[in-house]
């Protein structure tokens, strides 16, 4: 059987997109689990995960500049386009210093620094982390505070990912995408060979739900959707509904609002761990999805 790639995305945050993509992982049981919400990773919270190894997979040079050698002289800080370079005095002394959030890493200050004063060294912007969770193995990344590539490390996650579900003999990967519209999005869908976007009923969501269609269709991927909290708004419920039937998009169903599941988030438990309604709703949907996205080619 072809391995399979199901993206799990959402329009916008706080749709509850990692809690169902949590309890597919779950209940699905033999498949590998991919955090490629990088910016914001929370899967974890709901897996408990214990990590099994981790190594950096990313670095960024970070210009420094050495005060003892500096000439005060301010060329770096005229042709620094970040505005990284800023002039303040500490304990009467003034000083150039750089904002390491706000360089880029060019390196244009090191290479006209009249002094040699401005030192350009790599530092770690990532980790990836390779855990085992009670469904099974997860991949998933820790970015440090300041760094960039995010796309580039949801392809590296994707790549282990891969790798393991190979090593395993799995043909199931289950991503946990980022929200929105951004480079990270990209990366999370090229490949993959389904997607499922959660939404919800609010004028936002929706809103977002139709631009994420369109990007979608440009990568022709078989996608569904879910509406989660459906009943706090039927009317624009239904207009959910009318979107996936007028863009020829499989709707799997709704998940009603559901007060128990902050206090199973609490306990590190998906929705499915329960006998609530919600619990119900979600393993119905699964065993569509299921049918429709993993049956045999």
């Amino acid at each position: 059987m072809r391995l399979k790639e199901v993206v799990i995305i959402s329009g916008k945050g706080g749709t509850g997109k990692t809690s169902i993509a949590a309890s597919f992982a779950v209940l699905s049981k033999k498949c590998v689990t991919a955090d490629c919400d990088v910016d914001a990773p929370n899967m974890h919270i709901l897996l408990n995960p214990a990590e099994l190894k981790k190594k950096v997979v990313l670095s960024e040079k970070k210009a420094k500049i050495i005060n003892e050698k500096c000439t005060l002289c301010s060329v770096c800080q005229d042709l620094c386009t970040f505005g990284a370079i800023e002039r303040r005095t500490l304990k009467e002394t003034v000083q150039l210093h750089i904002n390491p959030l706000l360089c880029e890493g060019c390196g244009v200050c090191q290479r006209f620094c009249p002094s040699s004063s401005i030192e350009f060294k790599e530092t770690e912007s990532a980790q990836l982390i390779v855990s085992e969770t009670r469904n099974g193995p997860m991949v998933s990344a820790k970015m440090f505070t300041g760094s960039k590539n995010s796309g580039k490390l949801v392809s590296l996650i994707k790549e282990k990912a891969r790798s393991i579900a190979k090593e395993k003999n799995l043909d199931f990967i289950l991503i946990d995408g980022p929200p929105g519209l951004s480079c990270p999005v990209i990366s999370s869908l090229s490949g993959s060979s389904n997607a499922i976007v959660v939404t919800e009923p609010t004028f936002s969501a929706v809103s977002d739900l139709k631009r994420i269609v369109e990007l979608l269709y440009k990568f022709k991927i078989q996608t569904a959707v879910i509406a989660n909290k459906f009943d706090l708004n039927i009317e624009i419920f239904r207009e959910i509904k009318n979107i996936c039937k007028d863009s020829k998009i499989f709707f799997l169903g709704g998940v009603s609002f559901d007060m128990s599941i902050p206090e199973l988030q609490s306990k590190k438990l998906t929705p499915v761990e329960s006998n609530s309604k919600s619990s119900i709703e979600i393993r119905s949907i699964f065993e569509k999805f299921s049918q429709t996205f993993l049956k045999e080619d």
